[in-house]
């Protein structure tokens, strides 16, 4: 099966932000497309955590919820498998990541922590980085995502596990934040706006979306 329709790109300034034009195509495609790149494209995410030692204001659950929000970079991710398709029994180099916060507050002030902090196993699978200085993101925050902040003499020490995934399971596995689109009918086309949090490349979440949606259809063949 396939679909004669014209695609234009029509803003790819920045790496995490696409807005693009498709033409000819139904409402159905269309709604499917956006499905597709909220929730089915696999991206790392962290999904275990062990905390050794946690002595900040913030419970251990609330640290362990904030964790699995941070973006990872996820362009490698087919080099993992998925958790439940792996031949190991409780998690593998081939499907899971290793990633530790060691931070102990040794000033007389308060400091924060943030998810530039963690350190990967794997330096292909790490936080976004949200560097002042990337002139090819929308981002403005250098250090990354607030965690939490330690008083004088606390710390937190804990080991995470990122897995992968897709949005259907947990909407941290989504790796865009907005995905839009609108219909211009006096050029029979729809316009959408692609965002991401980093994990992916906006043109790389497209792509991705129309092999998947490829995939999909020929299912009917």
């Amino acid at each position: 099966m396939s679909i004669k329709s014209k695609f234009t790109i029509l803003d790819n300034k920045y790496d995490d932000l696409l807005v693009f034009s498709i033409s000819d195509i139904d409402c159905s495609i269309a709604n499917g497309l956006r499905r597709i790149m909220i929730s089915d494209i696999p991206i790392m995410a962290i999904d275990y955590v062990e905390i050794i030692e946690n002595s900040s204001c913030l419970l251990d659950e609330f640290i362990v919820h904030r964790l699995g929000l941070i973006p990872l970079l996820s362009d490698k991710a087919d080099n993992y498998n998925f958790r439940e398709q792996c031949d190991c029994i409780s998690g593998c180099n081939k499907c899971s990541i290793k990633m530790i916060l060691n931070k102990k507050n040794n000033t007389n002030e308060t400091i924060s922590v943030y998810s530039s902090d963690i350190i990967s196993d794997d330096s292909n699978v790490s936080p976004v980085s949200y560097s002042l200085n990337d002139i090819n993101s929308s981002f403005t925050n250098s250090n990354g995502i607030l965690l939490l902040k330690l008083a004088p003499n606390q710390t937190i020490n804990l080991i995470s596990y990122a897995c992968k995934s897709i949005g259907k399971e947990h909407s941290k596995y989504s790796c865009v934040s907005p995905v839009s689109y609108s219909f211009n009918e006096g050029k029979n086309e729809y316009i959408f706006t692609v965002e991401t949090n980093r994990s992916l490349k906006a043109i790389d979440v497209v792509k991705k979306a129309f092999d998947i949606f490829y995939k999909k259809l020929d299912i009917f063949k």
